[in-house]
């Protein structure tokens, strides 16, 4: 045991650990997840995850290979190793890394087994995957492989998970459809043509599941080639009594060291959970007897079992690649308001669709001068006229605009990550959430304006004219949350974004303007923050100005008009408290995400870490949280030329230029489209 994984030193330990372990005589098996070979897993970068973890694995299994064990009737045999798993996000990791690992020169007679948990839908399909590579594989000359079916342990997790991102459950919701699915896989592993191939595990403490197991392996003449696996110190009565009828059995035996006892504590309560559940077998092993009452209801849910209809598909199923299908959904009560989901990068097609977003993250865009002062007069004049009646729609019909708004965003989520990632180099998995987010606030402020406007109490009215002027850090949504508020209101409104966020701002105004707001109700006016975005902010007809940014921005603002009608979310020094209570690994977790990722460039980003003394000395915190801020991979700096090199397209090529003209301050608007050798727009 001892499952935290935060850093590379830690992995590098562990996997010295396994390699000790090998060599140790009484070792017969060891169980390792892929979780604890490297600590940088990523689903986004499943390419790069893979190959990482067919080195670590491929180390792990020549070792093996190379040591014997003896058993107790004299046979000896290769040590063998097990890949476990514990999360959904790795069931797919972990296959790919199992298979192509043994594809590998020399691996073609390693033997060697992996894990798949029942309560996944998906693991039906993998464990066919795994039968065909396993025959090819024999067919070839290769080696047999194990395929260990366990019902699965980590359901609440699964769930935590879901419900935070917005997700389906990945696995079956009932214990009835996990035990069918149990049976299921069983009853296809255990037959002479998949045997050939692939050996089978069958985990489970149930004797009713347990005997199912026995008559299969009889019918299907396994000898030898079915094993019936358990742990050791859950029912070993019943352990006993299996291996009366089976030698074949695989006693798994869950060890940790005295110091790393607290990273067991979850282990434990996954079993202690195992005994309790009112559903479990466990529960009632140690006072069952035959014909009692319990003793029927444990039958009649296993007969049950073979006819609880149940699908083989993923209950995650959320597919990037594809476009969307469907229509604006209906305004949500705000009371009852469902956030939109991430992306579910644990599923393959999703890792396919941001590497597209990758390989088209350089943009060929247009490039012109930003507005003028009275370019800015004249926008705020036109804000004020409202000429197309934004301010006196109705209600219903601004919110039906607001609801095509929220749609284009869903679609618009790849061009807005590009554009983000080749703008401000901001990664996908930070600005995937950012699109969820801002998809949300529409969706949020056209259902809470509602409530305002038809409040009996209170008479609610448009301010007039709203400035949003938003950050470079948080380019999607930040802009868009100041947009959706002010127009759900009623306003006209002026974005003023940063002048490093101008693409991702533009394409995000596209999304608007499509959806039927105006382009004179929402307008997009790009300008440097000093100069003629002080006389934008302070201009006595702006009734309200909507900033994410700096303090001393807020100030300046405030000190040029004090009169201002000022919204404003600045920065601050956020700390984070660790007392000697707290789990220390998910501390060191929350820690490093809260620190580093957006490059400690958030408004809640922890910058002031507050320890309890106990935790201040304890030697292992603080290798751990070095451990993990050492191991975060960190991209090359980007120079002015190098950043926006590929995003620059000047007449007659003059990309010099261009970049001269940019370095020497001017402000500059880039929109990823072709617009011909229009003039206008391409000079300075």
């Amino acid at each position: 045991l001892g499952e935290a994984m935060l850093g590379e030193e830690e992995a590098r330990r562990r996997m010295a650990r396994y390699l000790d372990a090998l060599r140790m005589p009484e070792v017969e098996v060891l169980s390792v997840k892929i979780s604890t070979v490297f600590s940088q897993i990523s689903a986004l970068s499943r390419e790069h995850t893979v190959g990482i973890l067919c080195d670590r694995l491929e180390t792990l299994y020549r070792a093996a290979a190379a040591e014997r064990f003896v058993r107790a009737d004299g046979v000896s045999v290769a040590t063998f190793i097990y890949l476990d798993m514990e999360e959904y996000r790795d069931l797919r990791l972990t296959a790919d890394a199992f298979m192509r690992t043994l594809e590998r020169p020399g691996l073609e007679n390693v033997e060697a087994g992996i894990a798949l948990q029942a309560y996944i839908p998906d693991s039906a399909r993998v464990l066919r995957e795994l039968h065909a590579w396993a025959r090819a594989r024999v067919a070839r000359g290769g080696s047999a492989i194990t395929v260990r079916i366990v019902k699965g342990a980590n359901l609440e997790m699964e769930r935590v998970e879901a419900s935070l991102r917005g997700w389906a459950q990945a696995p079956f919701r009932t214990k009835a459809e996990t035990d069918a699915n149990f049976k299921r896989m069983l009853a296809e592993a255990i037959t002479r043509e998949n045997l050939a191939a692939v050996r089978v595990g069958v985990a489970s403490h149930n004797l009713f599941d347990v005997a199912y197991g026995l008559v299969l392996a009889a019918d299907a003449g396994a000898s030898g080639r079915v094993q019936f696996e358990m742990l050791e110190g859950m029912a070993n009565h019943q352990r006993r009594a299996l291996f009366e009828h089976s030698r074949e059995l695989l006693l798994y035996a869950p060890a940790c060291r005295k110091e790393e006892f607290l990273h067991a504590i979850g282990y434990l309560i996954r079993r202690l959970d195992e005994n309790t559940g009112p559903e479990n077998f466990l529960r009632h092993a140690f006072k069952l007897r035959v014909g009692s009452e319990e003793w029927e209801a444990l039958e009649r849910g296993f007969r049950a079992a073979f006819h609880c209809g149940i699908s083989d598909a993923p209950r995650r199923t959320q597919n990037r690649l594809h476009p969307l299908a469907g229509k604006p959904r209906e305004e949500m009560l705000w009371t009852e308001f469902e956030n939109e989901p991430d992306t579910d990068f644990a599923l393959p097609q999703n890792s396919a669709w941001a590497a597209q977003l990758v390989a088209q993250a350089s943009l060929p865009v247009a490039v012109r001068r930003t507005s003028l002062p009275a370019e800015v007069n004249a926008a705020i004049a036109l804000a004020r006229t409202d000429a197309n009646g934004w301010r006196a729609m109705s209600l219903d019909a601004r919110s039906a605009i607001l609801g095509k708004v929220a749609q284009e965003l869903r679609e618009a989520r790849g061009t807005l990550i590009r554009a983000a990632l080749a703008e401000g180099g901001k990664t996908i998995a930070e600005s995937d959430p950012e699109v969820s987010e801002a998809v949300d606030f529409v969706e949020f402020y056209r259902s809470s304006a509602r409530m305002f406007f038809e409040m009996e109490t209170v008479r609610a009215r448009p301010l007039g004219v709203v400035v949003v002027v938003s950050p470079w850090n948080f380019p999607i949504a930040s802009p868009c949350g100041g947009i959706a508020a002010a127009l759900a209101a009623g306003n006209t409104v002026i974005l003023k974004p940063a002048s490093d966020a101008v693409l991702v701002a533009r394409e995000l105004c596209e999304c608007f303007w499509r959806a039927g707001v105006s382009q004179r109700t929402l307008q997009f006016l790009p300008c440097p923050g000093g100069g003629t975005g002080r006389e934008l902010v302070a201009h006595a007809d702006v009734d309200a100005v909507i900033l994410t940014g700096g303090t001393d921005t807020a100030l300046r603002m405030l000190r040029a008009r004090p009169a201002m009608r000022l919204f404003a979310e600045t920065g601050g020094k956020n700390a984070t408290v660790v007392t000697a209570l707290a789990d220390r690994e998910q501390a060191v977790k929350h820690v490093v995400h809260s620190a580093f990722s957006h490059g400690g460039q958030k408004c809640s980003a922890t910058s002031l870490l507050l320890l309890e003394a106990e935790v201040y000395d304890d030697p292992l915190f603080q290798n751990t949280l070095r451990d993990a801020v050492e191991s975060l991979t960190v991209g090359p700096a980007w120079d002015l030329p190098t950043r926006l090199g590929p995003l620059i397209r000047a007449p007659g090529g003059d990309l010099a230029r261009a970049l001269t003209t940019l370095e020497a301050g001017e402000s500059w608007v880039v929109t990823p489209r072709q617009v011909g050798d229009d003039p206008k727009l391409w000079s300075p």
